[in-house]
């Protein structure tokens, strides 16, 4: 490895600038170079007295610099305080001088080659204040006064404009520089509490889920540093042999890689080969298939639920034998789909011992509030600082590890606040140092930039390509990227003096491969952003490279994040070659397959990060056509309407202008779709068709069965407008064709739900629909709605409710908003058939609400008729009529069934009010709109809305057929619930008529 290096730092700078020199020099110059040597050596002793070093002496101005060679955690104190000294020691020769104090990163070279050793912006700016400044005063730069705000008085922040910058630079006036004050501002001492009782109640957690044999959750929550880690390192050292432990790391740059944390974990309790071994009888090969896909040894298998329930079958297996400890670390910063698996894991493992540790900071609250709310399977606590006493036994157990007094040990006490990282980090310097001194860094970040800048050049090269590669390394990975990858010996020593110095530690067993961990992950980040930029791009690339010579690369999300960076990096640096364009097309290709494959299992999330980041990559001029597309469909699945509709219109934009027919023609017909759910209206449901009976022809002519299956699905979707389901069903097959066609995963998926669309509000008889979910085995959150509504039709409430709330979760595990607002809707349709008018209610208002929020058009006019029915059933008419006005506002023309549902719902408010003419115009307007369809059950709510009215008005044989007729639909249908309550509505009048 080399000696010379470069390095990233934030250092502070400080120019100081003899002012009148020129009258000096116009005198004997000896007696002026005398005098300019006294200046020069003043200066000197003044700054590295305080740990600066002087780079260079330009003509009168000398250039200082704190941070370079070694980093203290007080530097910025340390030049403001050498500043004010240097104005002071050149009052005393007689001279006057100007002072510009800045901090910021640099990239550092090694003074001990002679060479400028500090490049940057943050010296441009020093050097602008400096030149700023009046005789005798000293600026410091905005972001060195919060650094030293403790320690001195400075005027208000001021604006200076710095030629060559297009945004001025924030300066403060120092006034007076307090000798006297700490290093850094004190601290705010928060309540205490020790570690003896959270290792208590996660035993206790443990000892339950044996007892109970089943899963349990158990949240700690606290901020970097406070020892979360080590206390789930702790209670599974404890447990011993009474459980097996395994840990699964959240990466912060790994959005998009859904189920990293569960492959670690899975490769710690044996992969593939422990699952086999617990896995028995039919379901065996199905679970093996999921697990090899989950840890990149085949291709993606299934849905997100068989995923869920593959790994839930492997761990209930393994659990049996012993007692599991599984612990999720960084959820902070977690997949939403990895935390709907942690909830599934938590709430349906059955019959097995299992606890699942979750380490995350307080963030994870906002994304998760039920976590930590009283639950009969889950506990959480929030880790507080160590009290005194607890610090001073954890820094007694370091007396072990490191030589310290008893003075000292006190001191860091003192100074850590009860962090452990703190306390562990700071006796470990300590010890380095060798002394009984300590300073004590304003924050953990300094602190770690103080540790590695004392490590020796080949130990910091190491820990820099540690950093590389991630939280988590293998010594393989790490000996790739290091120049001794290519020889018979990798760099085990020097990983090993590392973790001796407490900065990594070794990782998992394995027989496969050491590895190794970053004692915390700041650590890392310390170490990662150190590496100068030309460095990473490198580094990243050999990575990539590396992974996928190796095996390793199997997981091309996080190839491409490495291949991704490498670009990113070189772009930022102004490299423009060959080199840099391949890096681009590798990593958008991997990143674009990575984020289709996500979008064809519904993860819409994970598709939408990776399909942005992918096409970010495409270069200026190129259509990507299909990557672009499938973005679109991301957007439009999460509700981001504005966002999908722009990314519709620029990819067709850039499809003409490459003269790409196909291209263009598949953009306008998402843009339509798009337009058509979020805007509505009659003008853009005929544009959907238009573009659609435009496309066909063209689509066919090209032998495109990719842009086949979405030009007949647009034509499907116009259908679904019109309310022509059987029209829509003959589309919905055509384009399903078509997708098979391409071997397309995504809309294979999809398609069969928009059949099950089209036969619920069909004239397809229940049963025959029903028969058909069955045989399918639908997963998809429309189906399943649909699936509900069905069986709520056949009066089994029960199971059309927990159809409805998988449909919720998956949903929400898909990250599709648009479906989970649906799903609402159809909750009103199951809890309307089975009575539970204020069940139906609650459902539909979280509908509505969303849809707002979403800025759709399409489904709220419906929802919102719907929550006014189930209002006027409660006796709510005033809210319930305003919800209609709403309603009807937002409901395109061509909406039939939103027009005939606000009608139908103001009609039976109106009715009740007494205004029994207006209610029968407007339910004879919503009958003659149903006629036009072939919707069975709404012409069948409408006629049983007919006879509601007709028997307010007292016309009591009008109802009774009205009634009748809607029995007939019903049982033409199947609609068994709503048939059974139409008898019973024509048993009240029959009983009604006899009695009078």
């Amino acid at each position: 490895m080399s000696a010379a290096r470069e390095v990233r730092k934030t250092v502070t700078i400080v120019f100081c600038d003899l002012v009148h020199s020129t009258g000096l020099a116009e005198g004997d110059p000896e007696a002026y170079r005398r005098v300019q040597w006294q200046y020069f050596e003043a200066m000197r002793e003044v700054v590295e007295r305080h740990g600066g070093t002087v780079e260079k002496f330009i003509g009168d101005e000398v250039m200082a610099v704190f941070g370079v060679p070694t980093t203290h955690e007080d530097d910025a104190l340390r030049a403001v305080r050498a500043a004010d000294e240097m104005l002071e020691g050149a009052r005393e020769l007689g001279l006057g001088v100007r002072v510009g104090v800045n901090t910021g990163e640099v990239i550092a070279g090694d003074p001990g080659e002679g060479q400028a050793f500090v490049a940057g912006e943050a010296v441009i700016v020093a050097k602008r204040l400096e030149q700023a400044a009046e005789p005798g005063e000293i600026l410091i730069g905005k972001a060195t006064f919060p650094l030293v705000s403790h320690a001195v008085s400075a005027g208000p922040l001021e604006r200076l404009p710095v030629k060559g910058k297009r945004d001025e630079v924030g300066r403060h006036r120092l006034e007076e520089v307090d000798r006297d004050a700490p290093a850094v501002a004190q601290g705010l001492h928060v309540p205490i509490v020790g570690r003896d009782e959270e290792i208590e109640l996660l035993q206790q957690s443990f000892d339950r889920a044996v007892e109970e044999c089943s899963a349990r959750l158990f949240t700690v929550l606290g901020p970097a540093g406070i020892g979360k880690s080590r206390l789930a390192a702790e209670l599974v050292s404890r447990l011993g042999e009474r459980a097996t432990g395994a840990v699964g790391h959240c990466l912060s740059y790994g959005v998009g890689i859904t189920y990293w944390p569960l492959t670690e974990i899975l490769r710690q309790l044996g992969g593939e080969e422990a699952a086999a071994e617990a896995l028995e009888g039919e379901e065996r090969e199905g679970v093996l298939e999921v697990i090899r896909a989950l840890t990149g040894r085949a291709e993606a298998v299934g849905s997100g639920e068989e995923t869920f329930r593959a790994v839930r079958r492997v761990f209930e297996t393994i659990a049996r034998r012993r007692p599991l400890v599984l612990c999720f670390e960084d959820l902070h910063w977690a997949e939403q789909t990895l935390l709907d698996l942690v909830e599934y894991l938590a709430g349906w493992s059955r019959g097995a011992p299992m606890l699942i540790v979750c380490l995350a900071r307080p963030e994870l609250v906002e994304r998760r509030p039920t976590w930590i709310a009283p639950s009969t399977n889950a506990d959480a606590i929030a880790l507080e600082a160590l009290s005194g006493a607890d610090s001073a036994a954890l820094l007694a157990d370091f007396a072990g590890e490191f030589d310290l007094s008893a003075v000292l040990r006190e001191r860091i006490g003192e100074a850590a606040e009860g962090n452990p990282l703190f306390l562990e980090q700071m006796a470990a310097m300590a010890a380095e140092q060798g002394e009984d001194e300590l300073s004590v860094p304003p924050s953990i970040q300094a602190l770690l930039a103080e540790r590695l800048d004392r490590l020796n050049t080949d130990e910091r090269e190491l820990l820099e390509r540690a950093s590389v590669v991630g939280r988590d390394f293998s010594l393989a990975a790490v000996a790739a990227l290091s120049e001794a990858g290519d020889t018979a010996s990798p760099p085990s020593g020097g990983l090993l003096a590392l973790a001796r110095k407490g900065l990594i530690q070794p990782g998992a067993a394995s027989e496969m491969e050491d590895r190794f961990s970053f004692q915390h992950v700041l650590v890392r980040d310390a170490a990662y952003e150190a590496t100068p930029k030309a460095l990473r791009a490198q580094l990243h690339e050999q990575l990539a490279d590396w992974m996928q010579l190796s095996g390793d690369g199997e997981i091309p999300e996080l190839v491409g994040y490495h291949l991704e960076q490498a670009f990113l990096y070189r772009r930022e640096l102004g490299i423009a070659d060959e080199q840099t364009e391949r890096l681009r097309a590798h990593a958008g290709d991997l990143l674009g397959a990575a984020g289709s494959r996500a979008l064809g299992r519904n993860d819409v999330q994970a598709a939408q990060n990776l399909l942005s980041r992918a096409v970010a990559l495409v270069p200026e001029g190129e259509p990507a056509v299909e990557r672009r597309l499938d973005l679109c469909q991301a957007l439009f699945l999460s509700g981001d309407f504005g966002a999908a509709a722009g990314a519709a219109r620029d990819t067709a934009e850039r499809a003409v202008e490459v003269a790409d027919e196909v291209g263009d023609l598949r953009a306008r017909i998402t843009l339509a779709r798009v337009n058509a759910q979020s805007q509505g209206g009659e003008e853009l449901s005929a544009a959907l068709i238009a573009v659609a009976e435009e496309a066909l022809p063209v689509f066919t002519r090209a032998g495109n069965e990719l842009a086949l299956a979405e030009a007949w699905f647009a034509a499907a979707w116009a259908q679904l407008i019109r309310c022509q389901w059987a029209a829509m069903l003959d589309a919905v097959l055509k384009a399903l064709a078509h997708a098979r066609n391409a071997s397309s995963t995504r809309w294979e998926g999809e398609l069969p739900a928009w059949l099950g669309t089209a036969m619920f509000y069909g004239p397809t008889p229940v049963d025959e629909a029903l028969r058909w979910y069955e045989e399918q085995h639908a997963e998809h959150p429309i189906a399943l709605t649909q699936q509900a509504m069905l069986e709520a039709m056949r009066g089994n409430f029960d199971a059309a409710r927990s159809l409805a709330h998988s449909a919720d979760a998956a949903a929400r595990e898909y990250g599709q908003q648009l479906w989970l607002a649906a799903g609402g809707m159809s909750m009103w349709q199951v809890e309307t058939l089975s009575g539970e008018t204020a069940a139906a209610e609650a459902a539909v208002r979280g509908s509505t609400e969303l849809l707002e929020e979403l800025g759709d058009v399409g489904y709220r006019g419906v929802a919102m008729s719907q929550l006014a029915s189930s209002l006027c059933s409660l006796g709510r008419l005033d809210e319930a009529i305003e919800l209609t006005v709403t309603a009807e506002a937002v409901t395109a023309n061509d909406d039939l069934a939103g027009q005939m549902l606000w009608r139908q719902a103001r009609a039976r408010i109106l009715a009740r009010r007494g205004d029994h003419g207006e209610a029968k115009r407007l339910l004879r307007a919503a009958v003659a709109l149903v006629e036009t369809t072939d919707m069975i059950n709404f012409h069948a709510d409408a006629l049983g809305d007919f006879a509601e009215i007709d028997r307010l008005a007292g016309r009591t044989d009008e109802a009774r057929t009205h009634l009748e007729q809607a029995l007939g639909l019903y049982e033409q249908k199947g609609n068994l619930a709503a048939a059974a309550s139409v008898r019973g509505e024509l048993d009240r009048l029959a009983k009604g008529a006899s009695m009078t």
